[in-house]
C-alpha cells in the first residue's frame, strides 16, 4: 500500500445566486407543476418566457406574464408561496453556511456565488476560511467562483482568474501550501456554460475546458510548478452529464490545434457522487471534483458524502437550501517512493 499523508478535504458546491434564487422561473414552478405528466404546460410557458417582440423585448416580461392562461390562479398562488418558503436568500443563508461547516473541508469551491462582499467573505472568516472570488465577466451577471481555504492550515500562495472567450462564465485557480509540511496542489473552481441537455452549449463547454486547461499550463508554467511534482483538482459545475466526454473531446480539440495544456485533461479521475442537482426539470450529476491520476494524490473515503434525495425531492426545499447538492472528496499526498512505483 502506497505510504500516504495526512489527509484532506476539498468541496464542490453551487449555492444557487440570490439573483437567480426565484421559483417564478420556468425552470422551477414548484408546486404549480407537477412532477410529472406536466411536460406539455411547461414546454409552453418555456416558450413564452423567451418570446420577443419584433423590437427585441420580451413579449412576456414579469411574473406572472409568461404562465396566464396557463397555470391556474390557484398554482400561480402555490408558486408564489413555495417562493416565500424556500427560496429567498435570507432564509436559505444560515443553512447554506450549515452546509459548508458540516462539510468540514479545508479547501472549497463556491459557484454561482454572489453577495461575495456583502455576505460570503466576512461569514467564510468567521468559519474561518480565507477566500478570493471572481465575477463572472457578463456585466449584468453578478456572481462567479470563490475558492476558499482554511487558513489555519493552508496558504494560498498565488491565484488567479480566467474569464472564457465566451464572456459569460469563468474560473479561478490557486497554490495551496499546507503550511505544516510545505505540500502543495493547485486548486480550480469553474462554472461552465449551462443548459446540460443542449448540444450547442455543449460545444462552448467544450471550449471553455479547453481554455481553462491551456490556461492552467501556463499558471504551472508562470509559478515554475512541475505537473509530476504539484498534483492539480478542478471543482466546477461543469453543466455537462459525462466528465469522460467533455475531457476526451476537448482533449482531441487541443491535440488537433497542438496548444499546451495541462496533463489533467489527458489523464482525470473524479470523485463519486450520485445525482448532484434535482428540480422538476432535470436529475443530474453534472458537479464534479477532478484531479490529476498520476500518482501524486489518492482518493480516499469520505464519509461527508450527502445523502441521496428522495425521488420526488425538487430542491431547494426546508432541508436543501440550494438546487443542488455538494460534492466532497478527500485526498492523501503520496510520498516520493510511492509515486515513483506509480510512474515506473
Amino acid at each position: 500500500m502506497a505510504a500516504l499523508t495526512a489527509r484532506f478535504r476539498v468541496m464542490q458546491y453551487n449555492v444557487l445566486a440570490k439573483r437567480y434564487a426565484r421559483n417564478m422561473e420556468p425552470w422551477f414552478l414548484y408546486d404549480g407543476l407537477r412532477p410529472d405528466g406536466d411536460e406539455e404546460r411547461a414546454q409552453a410557458m418555456i416558450k413564452r418566457h423567451g418570446a420577443r417582440r419584433p423590437d427585441g423585448s420580451y413579449a412576456y416580461a414579469g411574473w406572472p406574464k409568461y404562465a396566464e392562461g396557463i397555470l391556474s390562479q390557484d398554482e400561480l398562488e402555490a408558486v408564489e408561496r413555495r417562493d416565500a418558503r424556500d427560496f429567498p436568500f435570507e432564509k436559505r443563508a444560515p443553512r447554506l453556511l450549515d452546509v459548508i461547516r458540516d462539510a468540514d473541508a479545508d479547501v472549497i469551491s463556491l459557484v454561482e456565488c454572489d453577495m461575495y462582499d456583502e455576505f460570503w467573505r466576512g461569514r467564510l472568516q468567521e468559519l474561518g476560511y480565507g477566500s478570493v472570488w471572481h465575477k463572472r465577466p457578463r456585466a449584468s451577471a453578478p456572481d462567479g467562483c470563490c475558492l476558499g481555504y482554511r487558513e489555519k492550515d493552508w496558504a494560498l500562495d498565488a491565484h488567479q482568474a480566467v474569464s472564457y472567450d465566451e464572456h459569460d462564465r469563468g474560473a479561478l485557480m490557486g497554490v495551496l501550501r499546507r503550511k505544516e509540511t510545505g505540500e502543495r496542489f493547485v486548486f480550480v473552481s469553474t462554472h461552465l456554460a449551462r443548459n446540460p441537455e443542449s448540444l450547442r452549449q455543449q460545444g462552448v463547454r467544450l471550449r471553455q475546458v479547453a481554455q481553462l486547461m491551456r490556461e492552467l499550463h501556463r499558471f504551472y508554467k508562470l509559478h515554475e510548478l512541475d505537473t509530476e511534482d504539484v498534483p492539480a483538482i478542478v471543482a466546477g459545475d461543469l453543466n455537462a452529464e459525462s466528465l469522460a466526454e467533455v475531457t476526451a473531446v476537448a482533449a482531441a480539440v487541443c491535440g488537433l490545434r497542438d496548444f499546451d495544456v495541462h496533463p489533467l485533461l489527458f489523464g482525470a479521475a473524479d470523485v463519486p457522487s450520485l445525482v448532484t442537482s434535482q428540480t422538476m426539470r432535470r436529475k443530474s450529476r453534472i458537479e464534479y471534483v477532478a484531479f490529476s491520476d498520476n500518482g501524486l494524490l489518492e482518493r480516499v473515503d469520505d464519509e461527508k458524502a450527502p445523502l441521496p434525495l428522495h425521488e420526488d425531492a425538487c430542491i431547494p426545499d426546508r432541508e436543501h437550501p440550494s438546487d443542488h447538492l455538494p460534492v466532497i472528496g478527500s485526498f492523501c499526498f503520496a510520498d516520493r517512493a510511492s509515486r515513483a512505483v506509480f510512474c515506473a
